[in-house]
């Protein structure tokens, strides 16, 4: 038995002039016959994380591996197997702990002990899009990849613009960040910066007046950090893959 990781070392609101950041966002794993396990995270779309698990699995082992997770993003990949026969059972979910628990209770429908032979996280992250029109502009903050933030925020402005087909997008990408919108007699201004603060004083200023009145606020959270709960998993993998060794049944 052996398990492989791989780490890839790779709201409506205006927005002031941003680089677009080189950012991932992708998980997935792919197993080979119930005993090789292999993961990729942080990759940039879903189907990059798959093409990356099944690839990467298949250099390790010289064999196409026959089977592979759904992508996942932002979330904790864990994968159980019983401790005394063959068998591959994934669960991802935000909370680790949570991930953990429904992998065990899957595999233990089958099998009257099981360990976590892989956990991982996958950080994200999440992005945003403006577009800008005639008069008018938008952003679309949270999204899953860089194209749907992109073509939200075309959407969202195409709504609003009074020029219809004047959008296009002016700037986008996947740091943390907050936008704020000013509104004056059902006019909108709107302001982005790194913290609430500097996106409401950056609205404010767009309106230039004092009598706008900040209506509305959202953040970007770019990557998710790990949570602490990841530690505990880890622990229960570290205690699963001992029992596989004392058993003789772990190849190093």
């Amino acid at each position: 038995m052996k398990f492989v990781t791989k780490a890839v070392l790779s709201f409506a609101t205006a927005v002031l002039a941003f680089q677009a950041t080189p950012a991932m966002a992708w998980g997935a794993v792919a197993s080979y016959d119930g005993r090789i396990v292999y993961w990729a995270v942080n990759e940039k779309t879903a189907d990059a994380a798959k093409e990356a698990a099944v690839e990467g699995c298949k250099k390790f082992y010289g064999k196409t591996c026959d089977w592979v997770s759904k992508p996942v993003t932002a979330t904790a990949l864990v994968v159980s197997k019983p401790i005394r026969s063959q068998g591959i059972y994934f669960s991802a979910d935000p909370n680790p702990q949570v991930a953990a628990e429904n992998a065990l209770r899957m595999c233990r429908v089958d099998h009257s002990e099981c360990g976590i032979i892989s956990a991982a996280w996958d950080s994200g992250p999440t992005w945003w899009a403006q577009a800008d029109g005639k008069n008018y502009n938008y952003i679309y903050l949270n999204a899953d990849t860089e194209d749907e933030a992109k073509n939200e925020a075309l959407d969202g402005c195409e709504n609003g613009v009074e020029e219809k087909g004047s959008c296009k997008v002016s700037d986008f990408g996947s740091g943390s960040g907050w936008a704020a919108t000013a509104e004056k007699d059902n006019q909108f201004w709107r302001g982005y910066g790194a913290t609430k603060a500097e996106a409401t004083k950056d609205a404010m200023k767009n309106c230039g007046d004092t009598a706008c009145k900040v209506t509305g606020s959202g953040e970007n959270k770019g990557s998710v950090p790990e949570p602490a709960g990841m530690k505990k998993v880890r622990e229960m993998q570290r205690q699963s893959i001992a029992k596989w060794k004392k058993m003789g049944n772990w190849i190093e």
